[in-house]
């Protein structure tokens, strides 16, 4: 989690998870949501960001309805299914194996037919109660668009088949990002989205950052985004600038405009400038326990009932500040996240094993390479790389490396002396999310 604000008027969220395509080079797999009110009701805007691999697609499904495309022509149908026109409904392409991460489950997808986009464009469920969900896309360079069938349950084949709606790049070279932005409402009337286009920026913006105008009936709103409080975005004619993570500037008919800065120190608009002292409070873990964590300094007292982000690795936890004491924060949940049980611990492994087999989190490769053939990276979908294995009274603690099955492997930069007298057969251990020199901060943020 790299962002979380409940604000008056606008609620957001940033979260990534580069480890569930790390096989195929990932370095960012990212999505900021931005919930924005209208009068009776609110708007999502959804940016995803993605970095890495040879294709890029964002499949997206709504109600189990038919589906109405505006602004794009579709071809006529492939025949065969999305996983190609030769690979029949259900059938497993032969260069895949079964529990193979590239098997997507395209080939449950068929009736293809490949949209031309030319500018944004939208799609359109209508429920049986008057309801319509809408979907506004705003369309990458080179976007390509399908739209496809699909069961509910595929393996059922019961119908009615429903939409299934794919957008796809295919990335240049292998550094070269791209940002699927869209904007989803809903009515019992017309549209509430008016139009939803992309902002240019200045050649002194962020490569990865993206500002996005959405005028609806009510009024326009323009939204900045950046991958991180330092990050800059500045529109090419001037009118918004950004230094932070998130900005959003909101007019609405007979109102003064709002402003909201999430992780960052300034944000313009049309000359109104909103300002943070500093970006977030940045502070080290010296003790942890369950229900708090004691910290070289004190935060600040807004960081009361904010999200406390903690840093171990390629991990960044949240939690939630209840209150705080000095240099103490107490948060929630609790920060311990599982409990073993040693079986051996095997000294030159630097491993204390547990056969039970009881934590999901943990290393998969080996079995998953017995079925499948493929090879994980070191590490690779393990929640525990970098936490922290402690005694049940607390006097002893270690950080991993790895962990799960069959055993947590302990970091052999430690001083690892003792450890086979502690954990001796059958002695029970926890699993701390969080140590000793994490780092956690809290963002900042403000909105009128």
């Amino acid at each position: 989690l790299h962002g979380f604000v409940h604000g008056e008027w606008i609620k957001y969220v940033d979260a990534s998870c580069e480890d569930a395509y790390v096989h195929a080079d990932v370095s960012l797999y990212r999505r900021s949501l931005a919930l924005i009110d209208i009068p009776g009701g609110a708007y999502l805007v959804d940016l995803f960001r993605v970095r890495g691999g040879e294709k890029h697609d964002y499949l997206f499904h709504g109600p189990p309805v038919d589906v109405t495309l505006g602004n794009i022509e579709l071809a006529n149908p492939w025949r065969g299914t999305l996983a190609g026109e030769d690979i029949g409904f259900g059938v497993k392409p032969d260069s895949v194996l079964p529990y193979h991460v590239d098997n997507k489950g395209y080939q449950y997808l068929f009736d293809v037919r490949q949209g031309t986009v030319d500018g944004p464009y939208h799609a359109a469920w209508n429920l049986p109660d008057g309801v319509t969900f809408y979907a506004n896309f705003v369309p990458a360079e080179g976007e390509q668009f399908y739209e496809t069938s699909g069961y509910p349950r595929p393996s059922s084949k019961k119908p009615p088949a429903m939409p299934f709606l794919v957008r796809r790049t295919k990335p240049v070279d292998p550094g070269d990002l791209s940002l699927f932005a869209s904007v989803l409402s809903y009515s019992k009337d017309t549209s509430q989205i008016i139009e939803a286009k992309m902002l240019a920026l200045s050649p002194d913006s962020d490569s990865d950052a993206y500002a996005l105008l959405i005028r609806h009936r009510y009024g326009e709103d323009v939204m900045m985004s950046c991958l991180t409080p330092s990050g800059r975005a500045k529109t090419a004619d001037g009118r918004f600038e950004l230094h932070g993570q998130f900005g959003a500037h909101s007019t609405r008919e007979g109102a003064p405009p709002r402003m909201m800065l999430v992780g960052g120190t300034s944000f313009s608009a049309d000359g109104e400038v909103m300002t943070l002292e500093d970006e977030a409070a940045t502070r080290t873990i010296r003790e942890v326990y369950d229900d708090r964590l004691v910290l070289d300094g004190p935060l600040p007292a807004w960081a009361a009932g904010e999200i406390l982000l903690a840093t171990r690795g390629q991990v960044e936890s949240a939690y939630r500040v209840e209150h705080i004491r000095g240099d103490t924060v107490y948060v929630s949940p609790g920060t311990w996240i599982g409990k073993g049980r040693a079986d051996r611990y095997e000294r030159e492994a630097a491993t204390i094993f547990d056969h039970r087999d009881v934590f999901p989190l943990g290393e998969k490769r080996n079995r998953l390479a017995d079925l499948s053939g493929m090879v994980y990276p070191e590490g690779n979908r393990n929640y525990y790389a970098g936490s922290w294995l402690v005694a049940e009274d607390g006097t002893n603690h270690y950080r991993l490396t790895s962990g799960g099955f069959p055993g947590f492997v302990l970091d052999s930069e430690q001083d690892l002396d003792g450890v086979e007298k502690r954990f001796s057969e059958g002695e029970p251990f926890l699993l701390y999310d969080i140590g000793p020199g994490d780092m956690v901060k809290v963002l900042r943020w403000r909105d009128r």
